[in-house]
């Protein structure tokens, strides 16, 4: 009689050849498909053969063998809170701008699924025996504790900590929050309600602190609680605005700082709907200067994080990190933009 065995998948791993046989077709094809090297050289019904093949053999490619194959020579992480935020995208454009070919960047969304709670911490789950470094992004306190365990050369980004032998990358804010407090102060506001993300980023809580600080010293106060979000989502924003809005204004808020552009987006559609004038009633100001807030009405005064700056300021210390050795501390500029969003305090 002949035996099979009962779980032939976890025999062995699955191989290109396996996906080969599978769809009809040579392994030189299979590789030129997984290494996105196909255009113009196998057909359109070729591809969907192999696509099936792999996803019906569950085949995941060799990490080491694509290396080889596409010629590069040095895997790294990049570790990040989330697709959605465009933030962390242009961040990712000033890493691959320094990091040339030679090395390889894969993507680990570090935001905890709400399907899987209790999934392992990605930091330790993103870190393969031949991944030559990490860039964190944003991290929580887990994720500073985690990255220094790794054993990989590591970089932190729009990070106020980092472990011992890591680099880090962050913004300047002294100078651009010291220019709003002041801006601020002139017009005649003296409380200021802040609007941030539902978040364990220790980034958003040293930046909430320095805020409360260089307002602080120039005669400002921060109303608690602030207004915490957990969506980017206009509506829902706006929504929970509309809802916070009596209380401040009850405590004498004159203007809002938002951690983030799209935050006083949904600010200002509320206003809208409610029919509050920025900045007669409201003045408004954010964080990161998106291209969006120069054309919004009224234009919305931003504090610029140059994201694709900070990012090819992690793309080189990481360099420098790994073939050099040298930890660094770099510190990226940012500035004020004052625009119509933000007026004199008119309604006492």
């Amino acid at each position: 009689m002949t035996q099979v065995d009962p779980l032939p998948h976890l025999a062995r791993r699955v191989t290109s050849i396996d996906v080969a046989r599978a769809a009809g077709c040579s392994q030189a094809a299979v590789s030129l498909w997984v290494t996105g090297k196909h255009e113009g050289r196998l057909s359109d019904e070729l591809q969907k053969r192999i696509a099936k093949a792999v996803a019906d053999l569950g085949y995941v490619p060799n990490r080491t063998a694509r290396r080889l194959i596409a010629g590069s020579s040095r895997s790294v992480s990049f570790i990040f809170p989330g697709f959605s935020y465009h933030f962390f995208g242009s961040i990712l454009e000033g890493v691959g701008g320094v990091l040339d070919d030679a090395w390889e960047l894969t993507f680990h969304d570090s935001r905890p699924g709400r399907a899987h709670p209790d999934r392992p911490n990605v930091v330790s789950s993103s870190v393969f025996a031949d991944t030559t470094g990490v860039i964190l992004a944003s991290p929580s306190a887990a994720e500073v504790e985690a990255i220094g365990k790794v054993g990989a050369a590591a970089v932190l980004v729009d990070s106020p900590e980092a472990p011992p032998g890591a680099s880090r990358v962050s913004f300047e804010l002294e100078g651009s929050l010291r220019e709003v407090a002041e801006h601020l102060h002139r017009l005649g506001h003296r409380r200021v309600g802040y609007v941030s993300f539902v978040a364990n980023s220790l980034t958003l809580a040293s930046r909430r602190a320095a805020v409360v600080a260089a307002f602080k010293a120039r005669g400002l106060k921060v109303v608690g609680p602030d207004l915490r979000l957990e969506s980017l989502d206009m509506v829902a924003i706006a929504g929970r605005f509309a809802q916070k809005w009596p209380e401040w204004r009850a405590a004498g808020v004159t203007a809002v700082l938002c951690a983030d552009d799209r935050h006083a987006f949904g600010v200002i559609r509320a206003a809208r709907e409610m029919n509050l004038l920025i900045p007669d009633e409201l003045s408004l100001v954010a964080f990161n200067d998106t291209d969006a807030a120069a054309i919004v009405d009224p234009a919305l005064s931003s504090i610029r994080l140059p994201s694709v700056a900070i990012g090819a300021a992690a793309g080189q210390a990481l360099k420098d990190l790994v073939t050099e050795g040298n930890v660094r501390e770099i510190a990226v500029a940012t500035q004020y933009i004052p625009r119509a969003s933000t007026g004199m305090v008119t309604i006492p």
